[in-house]
């Protein structure tokens, strides 16, 4: 291991390297990566990873266990992309919501997209724009997502996950890179989507739950809460159960299903839509806990979704219990 330092030094000013471009590459400050070469600091699996697959050496070589270099040829380099070549490419990912303000880009606050968007220009060395499932709002959570980006760059899809992870914060993770054709895109070619809230219901809170489901001190009852849910089922205008917020072209929905489950102290909302409006989903929820309280009879909801008065409805549950937990796509992304 002490043979690092050197023997990267050198593989870099083979192949005229400069610090600052490795340090791009390997999603580093160029102070970080100067550690390596200076024998101060020294890279986690997945940097080596990236390492020996950009110089097209084995980890051995790196670390000075043999002199042999590599046995076979280095894969493409993804710092040198083909410019005549894109590539449409998905991504099936995961992140907790809770230090973002949603998925979209926002122009004065953090976004999964932005932060998943860098860490992906500095593997295939080019401006990346990210298709994204759906909006998910600041504090909303996605247990399972899919995104769709174009590249020029080589780089095989298999070693993508593992290049991009290094450079994300530990609450994003890419788990899938899939070649797809070209008219795949993440939002239009997704044919429905489900949504999960959680509901903590207890008379004392739990510090695991925090900004992970929605605290309820007060019992509810889960049947009359899935007797409230059943009124969603089918195709309806659901502008009573929206804010305001994005334009659309029209408020009518298809709900499949609405399934709400008790386990323990936690209650399980699962929505699946052809789509969902802003808020929709929360709004929804804050209706049916509503008819748990008593405060509206779960035949009521038919009228309220009649009426198209968002006044009628419950009001809009925190984001924090809320998960994009499942979407149907043709291609196997």
């Amino acid at each position: 291991m002490s043979e690092f330092p050197a023997r990267l030094k050198a593989l870099r000013k083979a192949k005229k390297i400069n610090q600052p471009e490795m340090a791009k590459y390997l999603g580093l400050s160029a102070s970080g990566y100067q550690c390596y070469e200076q024998g101060r600091g020294f890279p986690e699996v997945p940097r080596l990873i990236s390492l020996a697959d950009y110089f097209g050496v084995s980890i051995d070589y790196l670390l000075g266990r043999t002199d042999e270099k590599a046995v076979n040829p280095p894969p493409p380099s993804p710092v040198e992309p083909d410019p005549g070549v894109k590539r449409n490419i998905a991504l099936r990912l995961m992140y907790v919501g809770s230090a973002y303000h949603g998925w979209q880009v926002q122009k004065n606050a953090s976004s999964v997209a932005e932060t998943l968007e860098k860490a992906l220009e500095t593997v295939v060395c080019h401006p990346v724009k990210c298709t994204g499932a759906g909006r998910t709002d600041a504090g909303v959570h996605g247990e399972t997502y899919v995104a769709n980006f174009r590249t020029a760059s080589a780089i095989p899809c298999d070693r993508i996950p593992l290049a991009v992870n290094t450079r994300l914060p530990d609450d994003i993770v890419v788990v899938r890179a899939t070649e797809v054709p070209d008219s795949f895109n993440a939002i239009g070619s997704c044919r429905k989507k489900e949504y999960t809230y959680k509901i903590y219901n207890n008379r004392l809170g739990n510090a695991f739950y925090v900004n992970r489901a929605w605290f309820y001190p007060r019992h509810l009852d889960e049947t009359v809460m899935q007797r409230a849910a059943d009124q969603f089922v089918g195709t309806h205008d659901f502008r009573a159960v929206r804010s305001v917020g994005t334009e659309t072209k029209t408020t009518v929905r298809t709900v499949h299903y609405f399934k709400v489950r008790r386990e323990g102290d936690l209650i399980s909302c699962r929505v699946c839509a052809d789509g969902f409006l802003y808020n929709m989903v929360r709004a929804m929820v804050g209706t049916v806990v509503y008819a748990a309280e008593g405060k509206l009879e779960p035949e009521d909801i038919p009228k309220i979704l009649q009426s198209g008065n968002r006044t009628l409805a419950g009001p809009t549950v925190p984001p924090g219990g809320l998960y994009m937990t499942r979407l149907w796509y043709d291609e196997d992304v």
